[in-house]
Protein backbone atom coordinates (compact mmCIF):
# COMPACT_ATOMS: atom_id res chain seq x y z
CA UNK A 1 0.00 0.00 0.00
CA UNK A 2 2.87 2.35 -0.11
CA UNK A 3 3.39 4.57 -3.03
CA UNK A 4 3.73 8.16 -4.19
CA UNK A 5 1.52 8.16 -6.54
CA UNK A 6 -2.13 10.26 -5.47
CA UNK A 7 -4.78 8.62 -3.31
CA UNK A 8 -1.65 6.03 -2.04
CA UNK A 9 -0.97 6.03 1.53
CA UNK A 10 1.75 3.85 3.06
CA UNK A 11 -0.07 1.34 6.24
CA UNK A 12 2.75 2.22 8.34
CA UNK A 13 0.86 6.03 8.08
CA UNK A 14 -2.51 4.77 8.13
CA UNK A 15 -1.45 2.22 11.25
CA UNK A 16 0.07 5.34 12.98
CA UNK A 17 -2.42 7.69 12.62
CA UNK A 18 -5.21 5.25 13.84
CA UNK A 19 -2.87 5.01 17.23
CA UNK A 20 -2.83 8.55 17.10
CA UNK A 21 -6.81 9.18 16.76
CA UNK A 22 -7.67 6.44 19.36
CA UNK A 23 -5.61 7.83 21.73
CA UNK A 24 -6.71 11.56 21.84
CA UNK A 25 -10.15 9.93 22.30
CA UNK A 26 -8.70 8.40 25.76
CA UNK A 27 -6.66 11.90 26.36
CA UNK A 28 -10.05 13.71 26.60
CA UNK A 29 -11.70 11.33 28.95
CA UNK A 30 -7.96 11.04 31.26
CA UNK A 31 -7.11 14.93 30.83
CA UNK A 32 -10.18 15.96 32.14
CA UNK A 33 -10.51 13.63 35.09
CA UNK A 34 -7.44 13.97 36.37
CA UNK A 35 -6.59 17.33 34.92
CA UNK A 36 -3.80 15.97 32.72
CA UNK A 37 -1.52 17.94 30.20
CA UNK A 38 -1.43 16.56 26.93
CA UNK A 39 2.39 16.58 24.90
CA UNK A 40 2.70 15.62 21.55
CA UNK A 41 5.88 15.56 19.92
CA UNK A 42 7.19 14.28 17.06
CA UNK A 43 10.57 13.14 15.94
CA UNK A 44 12.07 15.13 13.21
CA UNK A 45 15.76 14.95 11.10
CA UNK A 46 18.15 17.66 12.57
CA UNK A 47 17.41 20.62 9.83
CA UNK A 48 15.37 19.05 7.90
CA UNK A 49 12.82 21.73 7.07
CA UNK A 50 10.45 19.97 5.22
CA UNK A 51 9.72 16.61 8.16
CA UNK A 52 9.41 19.94 10.79
CA UNK A 53 6.40 21.06 8.31
CA UNK A 54 4.90 17.80 7.84
CA UNK A 55 5.48 16.69 11.83
CA UNK A 56 3.33 19.80 12.83
CA UNK A 57 0.59 18.91 10.55
CA UNK A 58 0.21 15.85 11.95
CA UNK A 59 0.84 16.85 15.18
CA UNK A 60 -2.54 19.80 14.53
CA UNK A 61 -4.30 17.09 13.09
CA UNK A 62 -4.21 14.91 15.86
CA UNK A 63 -4.76 17.35 18.19
CA UNK A 64 -7.93 18.77 16.56
CA UNK A 65 -10.00 16.02 18.34
CA UNK A 66 -8.55 16.82 21.72
CA UNK A 67 -10.92 18.90 23.58
CA UNK A 68 -10.63 22.16 23.90
CA UNK A 69 -10.38 22.51 27.57
CA UNK A 70 -7.49 19.95 27.89
CA UNK A 71 -3.78 21.51 28.28
CA UNK A 72 -1.71 20.60 25.35
CA UNK A 73 2.19 20.83 24.87
CA UNK A 74 3.63 20.18 21.61
CA UNK A 75 6.91 19.94 20.15
CA UNK A 76 9.52 18.62 17.74
CA UNK A 77 12.25 16.05 18.57
CA UNK A 78 15.29 16.49 16.53
CA UNK A 79 17.17 13.10 16.15
CA UNK A 80 18.78 11.52 13.43
CA UNK A 81 16.29 8.45 14.35
CA UNK A 82 12.81 7.43 16.76
CA UNK A 83 15.02 4.95 19.46
CA UNK A 84 17.49 8.19 20.19
CA UNK A 85 14.96 10.95 20.12
CA UNK A 86 12.98 9.51 22.80
CA UNK A 87 15.80 7.85 24.59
Amino acid sequence: MSGSGSGRVSVTRVVCWTHALLAAEMLNVLATTFGLTVTACMVVDPGAAADRSEAHHWIDKALDRIDPGVDVDRFLIESESIPGGIA
